[in-house]
């Protein structure tokens, strides 16, 4: 959700005929307020959204969005891209061709919450915006909006897990995909603080399925951030640290019971 000023700024950068805009965001409900804003301004315009297949955009994407890129047919054309950064290193090179000679009427819309791994030459041919993060209180007047009897500990619970509205909203509807969530937090709390023998039942739970231990990490580095920004316990940012290394491990095909384990054996109880 956007608020009017946010709005107004947004509609101002149009008006500019600024043809590439990068919006620093990660909430799925930001990016769905902007894309519905163009929409309702520009109603003749051709909108086209790409996003990530497999967690990445790939050179054969960009190529398909360049020799895509008319303006014939259309008044205005916007190419959006979601999770920008997604582009690897030929995509992005490839996407410059575009960028740097644009064709009239063609805008280039761009999301991603860490535009700083875009390569510095796309990121110079855009113009960045960035969104205000929503707070998990906001997140929480929000939800009870839409729900006046929700729980306020489902509240609790969902903010802990998101601040996107649209991801909060799939919680509340999908019951088994929140349930999934909360044994992800149970796990992970186990896996941070409990005794050993609990601390290894689940890493075997987990050893045999790569992406289910990367959430399972994911997790618990969300559950340390959460502390860390509470207290300063430089302790708790080298664990955070452990958890992102254990996830690049576990990514690179090293086995995911030894590197479980060795997250188990920190602070043992």
């Amino acid at each position: 959700m956007l608020d009017q000023a946010t709005i107004q700024k947004i509609t101002n950068l149009f008006k500019s005929n600024k043809q590439t805009i990068l919006f620093q965001t990660a909430e799925l409900s930001k990016q769905q307020a902007i894309i519905d804003l163009i929409k309702s301004k520009f109603k003749k315009a051709n909108l086209v959204i790409y996003q990530p297949t497999d967690g990445k955009i790939k050179i054969e994407t960009i190529r398909n969005i360049n020799q895509s890129l008319t303006t014939k047919r259309f008044q205005r054309q916007f190419i959006i891209i979601q999770q920008a950064n997604k582009m690897n290193s030929a995509a992005q090179n490839a996407f410059l061709k575009a960028l740097e000679e644009p064709n009239r009427g063609v805008y280039f819309i761009l999301f991603s919450d860490q535009p700083k791994q875009l390569l510095a030459t796309v990121r110079s041919r855009a113009i960045l915006f960035k969104l205000t993060k929503t707070t998990k209180s906001d997140l929480a007047k929000q939800l009870l909006q839409i729900q006046s009897d929700l729980d306020q500990q489902i509240i609790k619970q969902i903010c802990f897990l998101t601040t996107d509205l649209t991801e909060a909203k799939q919680l509340i509807n999908q019951p088994k995909l929140f349930a999934k969530q909360q044994t992800l937090v149970s796990d992970a709390k186990k896996l941070i603080n409990d005794r050993l023998e609990q601390k290894m039942l689940v890493v075997k739970q987990y050893s045999t399925d790569r992406e289910q231990a990367i959430e399972l990490l994911t997790m618990m580095t969300k559950i340390y951030q959460t502390i860390i920004a509470s207290t300063s316990n430089s302790d708790l940012v080298q664990q955070a640290q452990n958890c992102l290394e254990a996830i690049a491990k576990i990514k690179a095909n090293q086995s995911i019971k030894l590197v479980l384990t060795d997250i188990a054996l920190e602070n043992v109880v």
